[in-house]
């Protein structure tokens, strides 16, 4: 999986944008987030994350948010989460995130409801583990509150394991976009005990 940093710029024409739905009342919609900031949120260094899911995806979701949590505990974290139709229950499983530690978990999450008719005219045959959520990463700038400059967007099969920082702060100077390629190399195993370090049991 690759993560993939965004230098945001001009919106998208019009008819673009309206392809975004604003009737999902959880959806930000370029207005101020619901959860409430805290006068240590403000002096954290803050960090726009966006992923896309489907209400199958929620727990690795889940997962991939509590190891970056975990993983950097000194920051505030935007994270705009890309779907449709997402059930309310599984919603709510993601805000309760960062009430399992809320000394370390800081952040808010956004959930981004997508209008996709224009992603099902793409001419590509999808794999039967693949759905159109993959394509939702093409409308960031589109669907992002105007003054979300940066973002980073993490697939959910992954587990973060340090300090994103450095990544994220990567100069993108004349540069929309920087990508990572697939490793290509041998498949390993996770150890069991990595990842039951971040589930919640």
């Amino acid at each position: 999986s690759q993560p993939l940093c965004l230098q945001l710029g001009q919106p998208s024409p019009p008819q673009i944008r309206q392809l975004i739905s604003s009737s999902n009342p959880g959806s930000t919609n370029g207005k101020k987030p619901g959860r409430s900031l805290t006068l240590i949120s403000f002096c954290m260094k803050r960090i726009n994350i966006v992923c896309a899911i489907d209400d199958n995806y929620v727990p690795l979701c889940g997962i991939m948010l509590t190891s970056l949590f975990e993983s950097n505990p000194g920051c505030y974290f935007s994270v705009y989460v890309l779907t449709k139709g997402l059930k309310d229950v599984n919603k709510a499983r993601l805000n309760s995130i960062f009430d399992r530690n809320p000394e370390v978990y800081h952040g808010e999450i956004n959930i981004c409801e997508i209008d996709d008719s224009v992603i099902k005219e793409i001419p590509v045959r999808l794999h039967r583990h693949y759905n159109f959520t993959i394509f939702y990463r093409f409308l960031i700038a589109d669907i992002l509150p105007e003054d979300v400059d940066r973002v980073l967007y993490l697939d959910c099969d992954i587990l973060v394991r340090g300090d994103i920082s450095e990544l994220y702060d990567i100069d993108l100077t004349d540069i929309a976009v920087a990508a990572c390629p697939e490793h290509d190399g041998e498949l390993g195993h996770m150890q069991e005990e990595r990842v039951a370090h971040y589930t919640d049991n």
